[in-house]
């Protein structure tokens, strides 16, 4: 009966360890006061540790997994679509279940290079494929880019991986400059903030109406919007033509708005996306 509680107070500390309701150090606190000597040392033996004692079915499963990866880029250009396509979903999941797995035993760090090797392999043997079928590169390509901007979103959200998610709207925010380039590519400056500046102050407001329900959702809304600021200059920049000094004095000055607006304001923005 005791130890069943401990199992269910542990369990507890571990879900706010996940979900950042308490700071890490505190969670450690709670852990070692409520775990016994054995139980800590078992739990907090890393990978590396189970390397040095020589633990065969590891180190097996190793030899397997990198194999398997390596026949895999060999021969994946001689693959047919359909198993380039497969390959490509059985690497990113695998890469993400292990950032999953990492992540639930406290190696954030692990966690985070199985989430970055998963997606920057989705992305290039995405690329891949559509490079070596030869297919139309004004479809395919926003295609991919979407469809790993929607992987980046969900995955970051399970994994609880801000910067994953970040870069999944910054996927979207690309591909809706791309589009609003190619219907008008030659526009005034004013329509292209009021292009982009609704955007930014949406992100911002769905930080704030989200913050209560959805916590981990909440800062990266608020980076969305606060980055989407910005991006009307870096839209004329990088897709009309114009130069870098050209929009340096636009860019001083919604710096200097942006940082008035956040001390004015900084009672108010920081509850939301630090809570």
């Amino acid at each position: 009966m005791q130890q069943d509680k401990k199992k269910i107070i542990l369990d507890e500390i571990d879900h706010w360890r996940r979900g950042r309701l308490l700071p890490e150090q505190y969670c450690d606190f709670l852990e070692n006061l409520y775990s016994d000597q054995q139980d800590n040392s078992r739990k907090n033996r890393s990978l590396f540790e189970h390397f040095k004692m020589g633990n065969l079915k590891l180190w097996f499963l190793c030899f397997g997994i990198i194999s398997f990866i390596c026949f895999i880029g060999l021969y994946f250009s001689s693959f047919p679509w359909s198993l380039q396509i497969a390959s490509i979903f059985f690497v990113t999941t695998f890469c993400y279940g292990i950032a999953g797995v990492f992540r639930k035993h406290g190696h954030t760090s692990w966690g985070h290079m199985g989430a970055a090797a998963g997606s920057l392999l989705m992305l290039a043997m995405g690329a891949a494929v559509i490079h070596i079928q030869g297919v139309n590169n004004q479809f395919w390509v926003p295609f991919l880019i979407f469809i790993c901007s929607l992987t980046w979103c969900l995955v970051g959200y399970w994994l609880n991986m801000s910067l994953l998610q970040y870069c999944g709207f910054l996927g979207w925010a690309a591909l809706y400059a791309k589009l609003s380039a190619f219907i008008s590519p030659e526009i005034s400056w004013i329509e292209v903030e009021l292009r982009w500046l609704p955007l930014s102050v949406l992100g911002i407001g769905l930080s704030w109406l989200l913050h209560d329900k959805f916590k981990r959702l909440s800062p990266v809304l608020f980076a969305v919007g606060v980055t989407l600021w910005f991006m009307p200059q870096a839209d004329v920049i990088f897709l009309r033509g114009e130069t870098p000094q050209d929009q340096l004095f636009g860019i001083l000055i919604k710096a200097l708005i942006a940082l008035v607006l956040f001390y004015v304001l900084r009672k108010k923005w920081i509850v939301w996306v630090s809570s």
